[in-house]
């Protein structure tokens, strides 16, 4: 007769199949090599991408100071560099603005400006490229990448004096003289002089301008014999500035102070871009000594996971060998119930 299924008796289970499918997977040391080696490249990558943030954190933070640096000066001293760096042949730094090495063969230029990136010095908004042209952002703000500063050339050598009297009037002395603002009406402190060709009216007796006034309305005065009244009294500014002339070496000193005077601006401007520089500098160094500080605490950071590690898996590999030790004995205590 076939058995009934609820009469069918369960036939008990040996003592050690429970254990044998429980039992946990033990690893070989090829599988734990293989589990180090996977953890390490793990803290490695995040060791990077770390060291890759704090690098971008600080070329951003240097590039803001630049920026800083640029935008604090007024608009007109930034037209004014421009300029100047456009006629000097618009030379470009020698090394890069955020790491300050030189390295000629790898720089990238601004178009309008004498700024300097390396590659992997660039960060992000820091620049942009317009019509195949690499432009700093600071130009980009200043609108430059599409409309720069005219610049016009500018002549050192001074201008001649422009005369509204006759040529045998002028020399050479009167022409440099005109030139300088300052040295067109005679001075009391000057060693004045009489021209050559103004001996023959010496005997002229200069008369005040009240009585010129009344000389131009017909009104004669009594002068120095040969001297009549229809001779003109009034005599014009170009003819008073020719009553006098100074030594060239009188005037080509006082052409070398003027021309010193007007550099002073230029001076001013080379002084507050070294001192731009200095902070700049200074901000780099502070950077570096911050970044030299981030580095140093993510290694000590690093070892200690290190030894964390070695710990845990010390731990594992001894609760591994429990493990071993446990199946070998549940083996033999299983063995030894058997009936023989």
């Amino acid at each position: 007769m076939p058995r009934k299924p609820g009469n069918a008796k369960a036939r008990p289970r040996s003592p050690t199949s429970g254990s044998q499918s429980k039992r946990p997977r033990l690893l070989t040391p090829a599988g734990r090599d293989q589990v180090n080696v996977n953890n390490g490249d793990a803290q490695q990558n995040q060791l990077q991408k770390i060291a890759s943030d704090a690098r971008e954190e600080i070329r951003s933070q240097k590039w803001a100071v630049i920026v800083a640096s640029a935008t604090k000066q007024p608009y007109d001293s930034q037209v004014q560099q421009y300029k100047e760096w456009k006629r000097a042949g618009s030379k470009h730094d020698g090394h890069c603005c955020i790491c300050l090495r030189a390295e000629r063969e790898r720089h990238m230029q601004c178009h309008t400006c004498k700024i300097v990136f390396h590659p992997e010095c660039l960060s992000r908004g820091s620049y942009s490229i317009r019509n195949h042209t690499f432009y700093c952002s600071i130009c980009i703000d200043r609108s430059w990448d599409s409309s720069p500063p005219d610049t016009l050339p500018v002549s050192l050598e001074p201008t001649s004096a422009q005369t509204h009297g006759p040529p045998s009037h002028t020399t050479t002395d009167n022409s440099n003289a005109a030139s300088i603002p300052h040295l067109q009406y005679p001075t009391p402190s000057l060693n004045l002089q009489r021209e050559g060709h103004r001996t023959q009216s010496a005997t002229r007796v200069y008369r005040p301008r009240g009585t010129d006034r009344n000389t131009s309305h017909g009104i004669a005065h009594p002068g120095p014999a040969g001297q009549t009244a229809t001779e003109s009294p009034q005599r014009t500014d170009h003819q008073r500035k020719l009553d006098y002339t100074l030594s060239s070496d009188v005037l080509s000193s006082l052409y070398r102070l003027y021309r010193e005077i007007e550099l002073v601006a230029s001076l001013r401007a080379e002084i507050e871009e070294l001192r731009a520089q200095n902070t700049k500098y200074a901000e780099t160094i502070r950077m570096n000594k911050r970044f030299r500080d981030a580095l140093l605490a993510g290694i000590q950071n690093s070892q200690t996971m290190d030894a964390r590690f070695v710990g845990t898996a010390e731990n594992i590999n001894d609760m591994f060998a429990n493990l071993e030790e446990l199946v070998v004995s549940e083996r033999q205590t299983a063995s030894a119930k058997e009936p023989k």
